[in-house]
């Protein structure tokens, strides 16, 4: 069309629009080329010894008669008039030239509307080159998508937003106190979301075979506990929410999915737009599971043992290693099972027996069986202090009784 126009504006018979066609901008190729009213076909060729590579470098170009006499390549070719074509960094990207096989001449208006055209093919160059872009981006985002592992959801929730907003307006106050008085708003919510996109993993994850089965398993037979969280955490302004829920998939499975919708760039202001990424994490649920009966069967298991310990200790402390003691004779014994029953009671004990019969270790193993085990005990030769000390010694004093 932008040729065309040109064609028709200026009288001239051929018109062109090129753009590079390498990085070193060595060669050009033509995004239309007419005669006339004729689309002829598009070609690629070399800048060299051409008046185009005159004009890739930034300058206006025009020859009024016998062009082919500089520019042999162009046989055929008397006039050319062209101008370069810039992208908004000021780069040049391209250019746009009319010519013809007879002499020319070219008006003032002419070269505006060759610039003006060159303008426009400059814009629209550089649109073509983002839509190319946006394109190639999202080809490679839908291919990421649908073959990620992870089970992915592409949502839209203006109709959610838009309904909440109505809802706060008529019952002037916020959602949760909404949510809370009527239940329902949860569910109409939920019906209002707009699925756009599912991949493999999730349709499988939810035991369903395509996206349509996907979309109508949700709209009829499932509602997440953890939606109604999710709107109150976008409310607040968060644009992450994550939690843990239980699924009963429509194959009968039960899973448990940890669950992390996110909200797209560029709508963290409305939450209009967000995705959605469920794993499974039953089997590392189970294993928790599993572990924490082990962890605590482990735990009966050391009381147990830490308890057949202390009786095995006692024991043997009874009946093998009374304290310091070691004996075998049965008289012997009947003194120790009097040290055993005394030991645990506050009476005071007197030891009678000649010197060297044990007075002593019996008197260190009723103090080891006691309730005082824990403190010291503290031997005192009686005999061998003063008569005037011996109430201060046993007893003590206060300062200054004396």
């Amino acid at each position: 069309s932008l040729a065309h126009h040109l064609i028709v504006s200026t009288g001239i018979r051929f018109a062109i629009v090129t753009e590079c066609s390498n990085v070193a901008k060595t060669r050009l190729r033509t995004i239309v080329y007419m005669e006339r009213d004729k689309y002829l076909d598009n070609f690629e060729y070399d800048l060299t010894d051409t008046p185009c590579d005159i004009v890739m470098r930034g300058e206006n170009y025009y020859c009024t008669t016998d062009l082919d006499t500089f520019f042999p390549k162009d046989e055929g070719v008397k006039s050319y008039f062209g101008v370069p074509i810039y992208l908004s960094t000021g780069e040049v990207i391209g250019h746009i030239a009319i010519f013809d096989t007879q002499p020319m001449k070219v008006s003032t208006k002419v070269i505006n509307i060759l610039r003006i055209f060159a303008a426009r093919a400059g814009a629209e160059i550089e649109r073509k080159h983002q839509d190319e872009k946006i394109h190639d981006n999202m080809a490679r985002y839908m291919s990421l998508f649908d073959e990620s592992p992870i089970g992915l959801v592409e949502e839209d929730y203006s109709a959610v937003k838009n309904h909440l907003n109505q809802l706060k307006e008529d019952h002037k106050t916020d959602i949760k106190s909404i949510f809370d008085k009527n239940p329902n708003e949860v569910i109409n919510c939920w019906r209002l979301v707009k699925r756009l996109n599912v991949n493999k993993a999730q349709t499988t994850l939810f035991g369903l075979e395509n996206s349509t089965q996907y979309f109508d398993f949700l709209s009829n037979d499932f509602l997440p506990p953890v939606f109604k969280d999710s709107i109150l955490a976008f409310e607040e302004g968060k644009s992450i929410f994550e939690s843990e829920m239980k699924l009963e998939s429509a194959m009968g499975q039960n899973k448990v999915l940890k669950i992390k919708r996110v909200l797209l760039p560029g709508s963290e202001k409305d939450w209009t737009k967000t995705i959605l990424s469920c794993v499974d994490i039953s089997d590392q649920k189970n294993a928790e599971e599993k572990l924490k009966e082990a962890l605590a069967e482990v735990e009966v298991l050391k009381e147990k043992l830490e308890a057949e310990n202390i009786y095995l200790q006692q024991e043997i402390k009874y009946e093998h290693n009374f304290e310091e003691i070691v004996t075998k004779s049965a008289v012997f014994k009947k003194v120790l099972d009097k040290i055993q029953q005394v030991a645990e009671t506050d009476a005071t004990v007197l030891i009678l027996g000649e010197s060297g019969t044990g007075k002593e270790l019996i008197s260190r193993a009723i103090h080891s069986m006691s309730k005082r085990a824990h403190r010291t005990l503290v031997k005192v030769n009686c005999a061998a202090l003063p008569a005037n000390l011996i109430e201060s010694e046993l007893f003590g004093h206060e300062k200054g009784a004396f």
